[in-house]
């Protein structure tokens, strides 16, 4: 199995981490997000050397070249007359190169430009005759850079008015309009997937966004469902591209993004199965209902439950020792994000027996207006806080945007923190363990063990108020930047931008 992604570098990027469960922020680094899967890809970008530059070595790649893509390199007078000589050119280098796919992506520029990529491809390809040649793929978009921000909101409220549905339930209507990983799958079903007959007991996996260790956590369900007689048929889109033109063999799609999906059914009668929040999916309780969804599916009940009832026994005891001791601890939790406190609450509370003392929400002042949710919802997210709190038994104190003299005096009567941007509080001397929230391992075993390794961390934990970095004086409110006039007045522009974008 090839390496995937980095999908925690795409986790709580700005305006908001939900958005990153349905959609890849960004035209052409999603884009990028789904061709790099693509064995043998050389992709093509149709804009400055800037662009290319940006997303070579951008904050996503940790330290390492992002793609090693080709440039047509648009400058003024390509602006002002088109580009369709440098694109040609680029065409002829990548051709060199002896890949299986090109793929042509757009910039700002190009769009701007409107220069008539496809047509140029298609004369381009004409050009080759009938000798051996690579496939070409075209990517439209309808956004210039990134996407609107109405789609991620629509669903945040679609989330929060949910009440009492099974994970999983709720249908939603946004489209997520200028996902660049969801626009490459969508025209991988229209020019690359070709029609089969299809296989029994086959699906296809979206490969892309499973979280913390997603590799693992993929691997594990790929397991599983083999010893359940369920085959995966190919992970989507981290393929050979006949690996890809074959996906329709497949009875089912399981998809995090579902409108590639709803594509895919129609052009091949492939069913989906949607799973968008995979953090709906946790604990022994949910990681049965999660198979149980596929199982039913494609008429493997039996055979799931067998697999499954073996998995939870065989898990059991070493989960019952890393509960038993967690639970003998207490807990502060600190977050900035209000719509995940429910979700933190089920997850600790219920399902790790870790019991929290205190909750802690720390929001700028301006959250309403920038998130662009309205007192409605936002009441509402308090209302789903205060019935996981009852729902769960907990006697955890919650705070809203509390002082520091409160936060100081809640954290001295814990044992640990837990949550997220805590380095501004490591200076109160409480140890901090490593944020396991979204430790959800689709495997039972793991699972416990996974537990096991947050027991241990636990019981090693240590303060760290002697590094430098608990001494830095970081914003509350806007961490991880520093609580400095000029960082702050940078972030307030980059704000205002996406606010003016609509």
């Amino acid at each position: 199995m090839r390496s995937f992604f980095p999908e925690y570098a795409c986790l709580d990027v700005h305006p908001m981490g939900m958005a990153h469960r349905y959609g890849v922020n960004g035209k052409v680094s999603g884009q990028l997000a789904a061709l790099m899967e693509i064995e043998g890809c050389v992709p093509i970008l149709h804009g400055p050397a800037g662009c290319v530059f940006h997303y070579r070595r951008s904050m996503r790649t940790r330290l390492r070249p992002f793609w090693a893509m080709e440039a047509t390199d648009m400058r003024d007078a390509d602006v002002v007359f088109g580009g369709e000589e440098k694109l040609r050119a680029a065409l002829e280098k990548a051709v060199k190169r002896e890949p299986d796919l090109i793929a042509i992506l757009s910039s700002c520029a190009a769009d701007i430009v409107q220069d008539d990529i496809e047509g140029i491809v298609r004369d381009f390809q004409k050009t080759l005759g009938e000798q051996s040649r690579p496939h070409f793929l075209t990517v439209r978009s309808t956004v210039f850079s990134h996407p609107d921000k109405s789609s991620f909101i629509q669903r945040m409220k679609e989330r929060v008015h949910n009440d009492g549905k099974k994970p999983g339930a709720l249908a939603s209507t946004a489209q997520f309009a200028g996902c660049g990983f969801v626009e490459v799958m969508e025209a991988l079903v229209e020019k690359i997937m070709e029609p089969q007959d299809k296989e029994p007991g086959t699906l296809n996996i979206e490969s892309f966004g499973w979280g913390y260790g997603g590799r693992e956590k993929l691997q594990a369900v790929v397991r599983l469902l083999a010893r359940m007689g369920i085959r995966t048929n190919t992970l989507l889109p981290t393929a050979s591209l006949e690996e890809i033109a074959a996906a329709p063999k497949a009875e089912l799609n399981l998809a995090r993004r579902k409108r590639w999906a709803e594509r895919m059914e129609e052009r091949f009668g492939t069913s989906c199965l949607h799973f968008p929040n995979l953090t709906e999916w946790y604990g022994i309780e949910g990681i049965r209902a999660f198979y149980d969804r596929i199982a039913g599916a494609l008429g493997k009940e039996k055979a799931a439950k067998a697999v499954l009832d073996e998995e939870e026994k065989a898990a059991l005891p070493a989960l019952r020792e890393a509960r038993e001791y967690l639970s003998r601890q207490t807990y502060g939790l600190i977050t900035m994000a209000i719509g995940m406190i429910p979700e933190y609450i089920r997850v600790y509370e219920e399902t790790y027996h870790m019991p929290l003392a205190f909750i802690c929400l720390i929001q700028p002042s301006d959250y309403a207006e920038k998130s662009r949710l309205d007192e409605e919802t936002l009441d509402k997210m308090r209302a789903n806080v205060d019935r996981a709190l009852q729902t769960a038994g907990s006697q955890a104190v919650f705070y809203e945007n509390p002082s520091e003299a409160e936060i100081k005096r809640a954290i001295q009567k814990v044992d640990c923190l837990l949550g997220d941007s805590l380095e501004h509080y490591e200076k109160y001397g409480c140890p901090i363990v490593a944020d396991y929230y979204d430790m959800r391992p689709l495997d039972m075993r793991d699972y416990a063990r996974g537990l096991t390794e947050l027991a241990g961390a636990v019981g090693r934990r240590r303060s760290k108020t002697h590094l430098l970095l608990s001494r830095i004086a970081y914003s509350r409110e806007r961490y991880p930047l520093l609580a400095e006039e000029n960082s702050l007045a940078s972030r307030e522009m980059w704000d205002r931008m996406w606010r003016l974008r609509g």
